[in-house]
């Protein structure tokens, strides 16, 4: 099984995102599950507390603790090299910034399905180790 993360203050965009995971997932017969997070704070302390994740769908402009910080903590305190990172932001500029924590891709906001799966987020199971 494929753990999912998506950590992103609009819920709309939480929501999309989980409904296109489960449906992208469904149609490659993989098992997935998908944890939603509305700020930054919550989705530290959720892995803070040995909660593990192989894909997180993750927003840069979070109020107060954003997915930079986000980023920082994973990669920096947490140690994960693991995870995959997919940055979904609607504004651009934050490339270069973002390159020193490995991400796996980045998806412009509004994005739908087949843009979605456009970007070839490929969620192979043999790479999962479970």
């Amino acid at each position: 099984m494929l753990r999912f993360a998506v950590c992103d203050d609009e819920e709309y965009i939480c929501n999309k995102l989980e409904e296109y995971i489960y449906k992208y997932c469904e149609s490659k017969i993989i098992k997935a599950e998908v944890d939603i997070f509305n700020t930054g704070e919550s989705f530290i302390n959720f892995l803070n507390n040995n909660n593990d994740y192989h894909i997180i769908f993750l927003d840069i402009e979070l109020k107060n603790c954003n997915g930079i910080d986000v980023s920082e903590h994973i990669r920096n305190s947490l140690n994960n090299e693991t995870v995959q990172i997919v940055y979904v932001s609607g504004k651009s500029g934050y490339d270069r910034q973002l390159f020193s924590y490995r991400p796996f891709h980045f998806i412009d906001k509004p994005f739908d399905y087949n843009r979605f799966t456009i970007y070839k987020i490929d969620f192979q199971e043999k790479e999962v180790i479970e």
